[in-house]
């Protein structure tokens, strides 16, 4: 969808990278969530007919933020996809602290769906909105110890 998102293969593993600024987009680009996942969809469809591991990659995750177990826009758009071509790996960013899920289907920890890892903050400000998920199995909050990648 216009370079906003792209994917490659390297060995076995598709990787992903999506675009999930559409809070600063969506004037520009009204339909840019929309057709995001149509391209998604076609391409986790293509990466798994060629028998591909797949990698997920984006900045928010696809809860609110701070997360009150809801899901946001790129939540409502991409979630069902992971869960559809049961995507084992979504590293997110965005929330500035370190997070990993238990495998998660439809918001719910399921020992078949995926892994979100939130890879917390590099030289940026600190900041006190990131909670711990119900579903996180590991979280480090950077107001309560230093975090490096």
């Amino acid at each position: 969808p216009s370079r906003l998102a792209y994917s490659f293969d390297y060995g076995n593993v598709h990787y992903v990278s999506l675009n999930t600024d559409y809070e600063e987009l969506h004037t520009a680009y009204p339909t840019m969530m929309a057709d995001e996942a149509v391209w998604l969809d076609r391409d986790l469809s293509a990466a798994q007919k060629a028998g591909k591991r797949l990698v997920i990659l984006m900045h928010r995750p696809p809860w609110n933020s701070p997360y009150d177990g809801d899901l946001d826009m790129n939540g409502r758009y991409f979630l069902p996809l992971f869960d559809r071509y049961q995507v084992p790996l979504v590293f997110t960013g965005h929330e500035h602290c370190y997070a990993r899920t238990v495998p998660v289907r439809d918001s719910k920890p399921d020992s078949h769906g995926t892994v979100y890892i939130t890879t917390g903050r590099s030289g940026t400000e600190a900041w006190d909105g990131s909670v711990r998920r119900p579903f996180d199995s590991v979280y480090y909050n950077p107001m309560d110890m230093p975090m490096y990648l």
